[in-house]
């Protein structure tokens, strides 16, 4: 029944997450600027949550928007979040290896002031 159905979503905490995390994560490559609109509350709410920070420097990179990602970037440190953790999250990891790779061909979005403080928490 429809109670039934309620009372088993409100005793399942980790599947309204999982969905939300899975609809964010779709979001930072195809449309990476409603993944940043979800992500910054969730930051905001919770600034040591590595998983969610990785995930919004993600999705500002992808968004092409080099100054944010450095406020968020700076943000984050600032939190305790490091560059090293954020490694194990995949977007960021993602970002990070296609920036190395524009980086080469010097078209990358990331200043050297930015690639330096993240190379800097590694």
């Amino acid at each position: 029944s429809r109670q039934r159905l309620a009372e088993w979503n409100a005793s399942d905490p980790a599947k309204p997450a999982a969905s939300r995390d899975q609809r964010i994560a779709g979001f930072i490559d195809t449309d990476p600027k409603q993944a940043v609109a979800l992500l910054k509350p969730i930051i905001q709410a919770d600034p040591r949550n590595v998983e969610m920070q990785a995930n919004y420097l993600a999705a500002l990179y992808r968004s092409a928007n080099a100054w944010d990602f450095e406020r968020a970037l700076t943000r984050a440190q600032a939190a305790g979040i490091t560059p090293k953790a954020m490694l194990d999250i995949p977007a960021f990891r993602k970002i990070m290896i296609d920036e190395r790779r524009l980086q080469k061909s010097r078209q990358g979005l990331l200043s050297e002031e930015v690639l330096t403080k993240i190379l800097a928490g590694l």
